[in-house]
């Protein structure tokens, strides 16, 4: 009859424990559809996992929700999240809203209070509902991020160091300062000074011009102003600048772009050309 097994020999014949099954919480996919950030979780265990093409890039903590928005560069490098339902656990102009973050590792934060004042926001079942109707989406060509507050105000999130317009949202963390730049015309180009993350200066104040002389006053354009309020942000704040409005979409979410020659008033209805003397040029 052999000998009962030791217990060193019992623990080495008993099998591991199954490991917990990993969910899928979320997926989200850049502008291009070919990276794309999945976040998994089993028990305790919380990784999001970015790829492109198939190909591991970086992996991290938990990003975000299922309840958030989750935007990434076209090379997996930054990535925005808005934040869909922010718990009611702090002051509504201190709750952060939307993070940046540079390969898993978050950059810059920006809280509620400079896109949306108190009382326009709403409680509902202990989170603050601050967005509007429509979803936050990418900009065209997936160079940042715009969405509309419950006021209908449009804001833009440019990823860091991408053009927008004729502009770049240059770094200015300490490690990495911005080169010394010109003082600029803030009246003639409004977004320059915001990209950079300076405050527009104040202009001074100017006697009011004498009312012209004509018999009746001009009727207003019936097609509206040719910009709106439009809130940038970049990691020094958020800014009030006026912008044209978004480029129209149809009902899929694409943007309607006309072509050159066709009429036009916004400049965003012309995309790749501009809007020059009600035509796209």
């Amino acid at each position: 009859m052999p000998p009962p097994p030791t217990p060193d020999e019992t623990a080495e014949l008993r099998p591991d424990p199954p490991s917990p099954p990993m969910l899928i919480e979320w997926r989200a996919q850049s502008a291009d559809g070919r990276t794309a950030i999945e976040q998994v979780r089993a028990a305790s265990t919380c990784i999001a996992k970015c790829e492109r093409n198939r190909e591991p890039l970086w992996s991290s903590d938990c990003l975000a929700t299922k309840d958030d928005f989750v935007f990434l560069t076209n090379d997996g490098e930054q990535v925005i999240v808005v934040v869909g339902r922010p718990p009611q656990t702090t002051p509504w102009k201190s709750t952060e809203v939307l993070r940046v973050y540079s390969r898993g590792v978050q950059k810059h934060a920006y809280s509620g209070g400079p896109m949306l004042a108190e009382r326009d926001v709403r409680s509902a079942d202990g989170a603050w509902a601050w967005l509007g109707e429509r979803p936050p989406r990418y900009l065209r060509g997936g160079m940042g991020i715009e969405f509309e507050t419950r006021t209908g105000r449009v804001t833009r999130v440019p990823f860091e160091g991408v053009v927008l317009g004729e502009e770049r949202l240059e770094s200015n963390r300490p490690e990495t300062p911005d080169a010394p730049k010109a003082a600029t015309d803030y009246a003639a180009d409004p977004l320059r000074d915001v990209l950079h993350g300076s405050t527009p200066p104040t202009p001074a104040p100017q006697p009011a011009p004498a009312p012209a002389a004509t018999p009746h006053a001009p009727n207003p354009d019936p097609r509206g102003p040719r910009t709106v309020p439009t809130t940038i942000c970049n990691e020094r704040g958020c800014y009030q600048v006026e912008l044209p409005p978004p480029p129209p979409r149809d009902s899929d979410g694409f943007t309607n772009c006309k072509s050159g020659g066709e009429a036009c008033y916004y400049k965003s209805e012309c995309c790749s050309y501009s809007c020059v003397n009600d035509r796209c040029q």
